[in-house]
């Protein structure tokens, strides 16, 4: 199988691609390396959407490890994983998100609540964070020139998720380390 490298020959089947486009060059065209060319371009295409779905899933791991770190005594609160599995789903994807997101925000607020957990003993989740991933990529569909801001503010959203959920996870394991110091203290007297 050849590995499709910037050869030469891709770079003359992108100069040829690109001199199609003025009628000034039309006539003297290979049909069969644009052909080709338009092959390579399908190809790459597949790979990016693939990587991209690979990405998203990882993301989507990380919301579902927050969400089963934010366990709380009540599960009318628990974001059901439906909703963030179900973000993979083309245009559903925008009303999972946002469900997801709503459901995840109640979810941390009842968690601190129950926990007595003072905002600066974690790091804090931001759900606007969020908002704004989910604006700018909704405003990206319209203007595909705001892509790259919405990629920007959904990086920073999963940063955010990562560092809420390592936070978390580090609080109730030195909380519970302590518990544990305390009552093997009371245990001795």
């Amino acid at each position: 199988m050849k590995r499709m490298l910037l050869t030469m020959k891709n770079l003359k089947l992108i100069t040829i691609l690109l001199l199609s486009t003025t009628q000034m060059y039309a006539s003297n065209i290979d049909n069969e390396l644009i052909t080709r060319m338009y092959a390579y371009s399908y190809g790459y295409a597949f790979l990016i959407l693939i990587l991209f779905i690979i990405i998203y899933i990882l993301y989507i791991i990380s919301q579902n490890k927050l969400i089963d770190t934010l366990k709380t005594d009540d599960d009318k609160f628990k974001t059901h994983t439906f909703w963030t599995w179900t973000q993979l789903i083309p245009l559903w994807s925008f009303v999972a998100q946002v469900v997801a997101l709503v459901q995840m925000t109640d979810q941390y607020e009842v968690f601190i609540k129950e926990n007595n957990i003072k905002p600066s003993e974690i790091s804090e989740y931001k759900p606007i964070w969020g908002w704004f991933s989910i604006g700018a990529s909704v405003l990206s569909s319209l203007l595909p020139s705001l892509f790259i801001i919405a990629i920007g503010l959904w990086i920073v959203y999963w940063v955010n998720i990562s560092s809420t959920t390592k936070s978390i996870q580090h609080y109730l394991d030195t909380s519970s380390i302590e518990n544990e110091n305390k009552n093997f203290k009371r245990e001795e007297k």
